[in-house]
Order: C-alpha cells, then sequence, then structure tokens
C-alpha cells in the first residue's frame, strides 16, 4: 500500500498510541500487520553490526516457506521502536494491557484486554 508523504503524515498525526507506532512500523518496513504484532523484543537487533548504519529485526514465520527473513530498519522505525522498548513491560513489541501480543482479526484488533 502507498501513500503520498503528505497522507503519510496526516495518518500518523491522527492516529493514538499503539498505532500511530505500529503505522510507523508498517510504512517504514513493509511487514505485514500480523508479523508486526507477533514481533517480539528478542526478534528485534536495535544495534548496527556488519557494518551497517541501523539494525533490523528477523521475521519469524509467515504465509509462505520464505517469510523468514531479515528486516533491515530505517531511522524512523528504529527510532521509535528504541522509545517503545525503554517503555515496555512486555515481550512483545505491540501488546495489549495484560503483556499479551493483540489478536489479529478484523473486530478485535487492538480492543482485546486478555
Amino acid at each position: 500500500m502507498f501513500f503520498r508523504i503528505s497522507r503519510r503524515r496526516s495518518i500518523l498525526e491522527a492516529a493514538p498510541q499503539p498505532l500511530r507506532d505500529l503505522a510507523i512500523l508498517l510504512l517504514e518496513t513493509g511487514l505485514r500487520l500480523v508479523d508486526a504484532l507477533v514481533l517480539k523484543w528478542t526478534d528485534i537487533e536495535l544495534d548496527a553490526a556488519n557494518g551497517k548504519k541501523l539494525g533490523h529485526l528477523f521475521v519469524r514465520e509467515g504465509k509462505s516457506k520464505n517469510a523468514c527473513r531479515h528486516v533491515s530498519l530505517t531511522s524512523r522505525a528504529q527510532e521509535m521502536l528504541v522509545n517503545r522498548s525503554l517503555e515496555s513491560k512486555s515481550e512483545y513489541v505491540f501488546a495489549n494491557n495484560s503483556g499479551k501480543p493483540y489478536l489479529v482479526t478484523c473486530s478485535t484488533i487492538f480492543t482485546q484486554e486478555a
């Protein structure tokens, strides 16, 4: 999904947390929603390695046999993840109030509390 820069900005400004951070990750990395929602902090390497400037994240599974992959972070995605990591009390990057990942369905996304 492609958005003009001005449209991206208006979407992000209007979105409450954690939707804003989730939208940043999706827009900056191209991850599928389900892949982002099940990310654990152990899947993210914020320290650059092998001469790279930024970190990366690891997608463990997905729809196809080639779904397992490393995804490079942009500076915007990395900054957001660093800020989230400072406040996180869950093993999941995007966790509900119980510290569990959100359910990935149209009717329950971001409303599940248990």
